[in-house]
């Protein structure tokens, strides 16, 4: 209590005195001002360096403090030109995709109007390329006129063969697998064989005799026997030639026309079962 006491006195005194001498300052200045100029003089020498160097602080702090203010300006604007060049992006896509969609059904109407067919655009909404078996699920069902075994294509070749049908929904046979069958000719000579799958992607061209002549390229079409598939549907083309030194038949490997990889849409064909085969 003492000590705080002491301190408070300490605190008033040296007040006190400091009051003292700023009274005692400014009448002498009054009565000797030749005397004050000079000490303002050499006051304001001595202070100058530290009046500098306050200002440039406060010129240092104000740049500073725009700099920091610019920054924060900049960022902002980045990160709007960021959003927006997101947005743009996702604009880019978009149109990319309903472009590349547009070609697709072009193609299929395309191809549907050369072969003179009628059917249903649906969407693959399921996929199962498994090697046990490869099938496609379709957002079409019965609903909409598909039943089963009608054919099924797109723009580029056929596609496979329904097998269930619900209501709202198709399952279709790839033609790519192992169990399915497609009577086919060369389109050049021919010469008549039966397409089945491998479960690899590719086909092979079965029953072809080998005095048969094929080539590397040639076109494989359908040939309308078995009232699935119409007369001269593509097929593919033929990438691989074994001729086996005993046996009555070639191995004839044969490339899909259609990229399984990447169906999207296709036509079920809903012709009626009289109408297949030409």
């Amino acid at each position: 209590m003492a000590s705080a006491t002491s301190s408070k006195t300490k605190v008033i005194l040296t007040a006190f005195g400091l009051f003292i001498c700023s009274l005692f300052l400014t009448a002498y200045s009054a009565q000797n001002p030749e005397i004050a100029r000079i000490g303002y003089y050499v006051v304001g020498e001595i202070s100058r360096p530290i009046q500098v160097s306050i200002q440039n602080i406060f010129e240092m702090i104000d740049y500073a403090w725009n700099d920091y203010l610019y920054l924060i300006n900049v960022r902002q604007e980045n990160e709007e030109l960021r959003v927006q060049l997101k947005k743009l992006e996702s604009e880019v896509v978009g149109l990319s995709n309903v472009e590349a969609e547009n070609k697709r059904l072009s193609s299929l109407l395309g191809f549907v109007n050369e072969a003179n067919l009628g059917g249903v655009v649906a969407r693959v909404i399921g996929y199962s390329p498994s090697n046990w078996q490869q099938t496609a699920t379709l957002n079409r069902g019965y609903l909409d006129g598909i039943d089963i075994d009608m054919a099924v294509v797109d723009g580029r070749g056929i596609v496979g063969q329904v097998i269930e049908v619900s209501p709202r929904t198709t399952k279709v046979l790839l033609a790519t697998d192992p169990t399915s069958g497609v009577d086919a000719l060369l389109q050049e000579n021919r010469a008549r064989g039966i397409i089945s799958g491998t479960g690899r992607g590719r086909y092979t061209l079965q029953f072809l005799s080998r005095e048969q002549q094929v080539r590397i390229g040639d076109r494989v079409v359908t040939s309308g026997v078995g009232g699935i598939f119409a007369h001269g549907l593509l097929i593919g083309t033929v990438a691989d030639i074994k001729q086996n030194s005993t046996g009555m038949f070639q191995e004839v490997e044969v490339s899909p026309s259609v990229d399984f990889s990447r169906l999207e849409e296709v036509l079920v064909l809903t012709y009626e079962r009289s109408s297949k085969v030409k």
